[in-house]
């Protein structure tokens, strides 16, 4: 006989399985920075996939757990939210028009580079549908005046900073594309803080916890990101706006974060081997 079981015994099952990843992946993003999130994409404990809202994770009390708000609730999506790889992994599946999220605004977030020093990274699982779209976000603080943007520009990943009141919007972008689509890729990316006109410089891209070659485009008017009240889209570069993300999206432990430090190469090939054993 083959037993059936319940949404609740399902629900159960896959946090027992989420919860050693939890805990290994939020360990690591503590020792990148105290000030971190995990943001917990599909996971039904932090918010019912028929909710207007959920939240995120963190291990240290100087991180958040922020609200988070879909475009839609993630059960009105195109493709309900899928379970990936020997740890069920939820998975969502951007439809490329109009699904995002945005991570309410956080301190957090802002990092006041002007003095040379408040670094940042942040990085996530991504299955694109294709690497020929104009750009895709992967995460962005940005809607009008806006700090900084994460997104691919045609299939290639860049990290974009932005002085307001300059004006002027350093960034490093990868030389080449994202080496396949419809295939899962971790990519992340990280910034020292330098600030001033040679920002970007201190911008490195990763794709499976390896830097790829990319180049710096600076400018010498460029002095540092200021605080603004935008939130952070995920899969999107400007608040539901543009750019929108087509393809998969890894959730529940292997979510997209962000963390006030710069992660090491040792550090995020942790984090990947991690997502590789539960998600692959």
């Amino acid at each position: 006989m083959v037993m059936k079981l319940t949404s609740g015994s399902q629900h159960k099952l896959r946090q027992a399985l989420w919860a050693p990843v939890y805990a290994d992946v939020l360990e690591i993003l503590n020792g990148i920075a105290n000030g971190h999130t995990l943001m917990a994409l599909g996971d039904d404990y932090h918010g019912k996939l028929n909710a207007s809202t959920f939240t995120g994770r963190k291990w240290h009390a100087d991180g958040i757990e922020g609200t988070i708000t879909p475009s839609e609730a993630l059960s009105a999506w195109d493709t309900p939210v899928t379970y990936e790889g020997p740890r069920s992994i939820p998975v969502l599946t951007y439809n490329g028009s109009d699904e995002y999220a945005i991570h309410a605004d956080d301190t957090l977030f802002f990092r006041d580079d002007a003095g040379g020093a408040n670094s940042m990274s942040m990085g996530m699982w991504v299955n694109l549908a294709n690497l020929t779209a104009g750009g895709m976000g992967f995460l962005s603080k940005r809607s009008g005046d806006g700090e900084w943007e994460w997104t691919t520009a045609s299939g290639k990943p860049r990290l974009l900073l932005k002085d307001n009141s300059a004006g002027v919007t350093p960034f490093r972008l990868a030389d080449a594309t994202l080496s396949a689509a419809n295939v899962w890729l971790y990519v992340a990316a990280t910034y020292t803080g330098a600030g001033g006109g040679s920002a970007a410089d201190g911008i490195l891209l990763y794709e499976n916890a390896v830097v790829v070659a990319s180049t710096s485009t600076n400018n010498g008017s460029y002095v540092g990101m200021e605080n603004t009240t935008e939130g952070v889209g995920i899969g999107t570069n400007d608040v539901g706006n543009g750019l929108f993300l087509e393809g998969k999206v890894a959730g529940g432990p292997l979510s997209p974060w962000f963390a006030q430090g710069v992660a090491t190469i040792e550090e995020l090939e942790r984090i990947y081997q991690i997502g590789r054993a539960a998600l692959i």
